[in-house]
């Protein structure tokens, strides 16, 4: 009996030495960093706490939390994060505030996360070699791969559509897309489901908006010039290329805080009554935005539509506006609308 207890602690023990992320969620609310910064940065690191439903800075509710560190010993500083009931995008920064030089950009916590985090830079300070270990790392290892790759990724030389109108399926935005996917892939075992879950629909949501957007530009371009049989091929290899949207790929719970989710569902929304109708009223588009469940990315795709295409809407901009703002419920976006009301319809933040 003893010797069974004892096997059964000295695996508990090698889980925990050995940073085993299926361990990831603590029994905890909390979130620690131990953060080794490179001898050589003089400057004191601090987090910004970016969790907000407006990616904004200038239409959000509230502003971002600047938190220091609680201790140091030498190179070494030490974050507690306290009462962290859900996960939150992060950055590190050093340097002062005003002028902060990002060491770690859009990362995102989860409650019960114990990283270490180890920062080499390099001989001018400009690029930063970063190490993760602990509970929770896998997905820090995970979007610092997926950054790299990123920006690495070529979407040059590779066209959507050929000169003659037809759809390139192996463009640099598929193949990008299928590199990224692989990356997340690569680390689900050791992240959890909703970090894999918010990560697949940043970089999807992400890619798809690219296409989108070439689809949009293709079609609005055969139809001002009225090149019907190039509008007919982009309108079909659109249908085809969405007819299995990522929309049911993704928890409803994800759907709204992700960082892209809401501008891809806009984004092709506008593009499906282009794609039916030849022309965008964006009536219909406020209606159908109104249908999205849950009710939280309605609002998010809202503030996303009167943020983008105030200008087009014309006349209809002031009624569409005084009616979101009666029935939008979230307050962050019901903020971010009333002051994008304040601006007008000619604002660019």
């Amino acid at each position: 009996m003893r010797f069974i207890f004892f096997i059964s602690i000295m695996i508990v023990l090698n889980t925990i030495a050995t940073g085993n992320n299926n361990a990831f969620c603590q029994p905890n609310n909390s979130v620690f960093f131990e953060i080794q910064i490179d001898e050589n940065i003089k400057e004191v690191p601090y987090l910004i706490i970016e969790n907000h439903l407006i990616d904004e800075p200038e239409l959000r509710l509230e502003k971002d939390r600047i938190i220091q560190p609680y201790k140091c010993k030498g190179n070494i500083y030490f974050f507690d994060l306290q009462d962290i009931d859900e996960p939150s995008y992060f950055s590190m920064l050093v340097n002062s505030k005003e002028s902060g030089s990002y060491v770690l950009k859009d990362y995102h916590y989860e409650p019960g996360d114990n990283v270490e985090i180890k920062v080499t830079a390099d001989s001018k300070m400009q690029e930063y070699d970063i190490d993760f270990s602990g509970i929770g790392s896998g997905k820090y290892r995970c979007v610092s791969e997926l950054q790299y790759r990123l920006s690495h990724l070529k979407s040059q030389g590779i066209a959507v559509f050929a000169p003659d109108g037809v759809y390139i399926g192996k463009n640099s935005y598929n193949l990008n897309l299928g590199m990224l996917k692989d990356a997340v892939e690569k680390y689900r075992p050791e992240i959890s489901e909703y970090s894999y879950s918010l990560l697949s629909a940043d970089i999807k949501a992400q890619q798809e908006k690219i296409l989108v957007a070439a689809f949009h530009q293709q079609m609005y371009n055969t139809l001002t010039t009225n090149d019907e049989t190039s509008y007919l091929k982009a309108a079909a290899a659109y249908r085809l290329h969405f007819r299995c949207g990522m929309e049911t790929e993704i928890p409803d719970s994800i759907k709204y805080k992700s960082r892209e989710y809401a501008g891809y569902i806009l984004d092709k929304l506008v593009t499906d009554y282009l794609e039916k109708y030849t022309r965008i009223n964006f009536i219909s588009v406020y209606n159908a935005i109104k249908k999205i469940h849950p009710a939280i990315l309605s609002d998010k795709v809202l503030v996303h539509l009167f943020l983008k295409h105030s200008m087009d809407m014309k006349e209809d901009y002031r009624m569409l506006m005084d009616v979101a703002l009666k029935s939008v419920k979230n307050p962050a976006c019901k903020h971010a609308l009333g002051l994008l009301s304040d601006y007008g319809p000619a604002s660019v933040l």
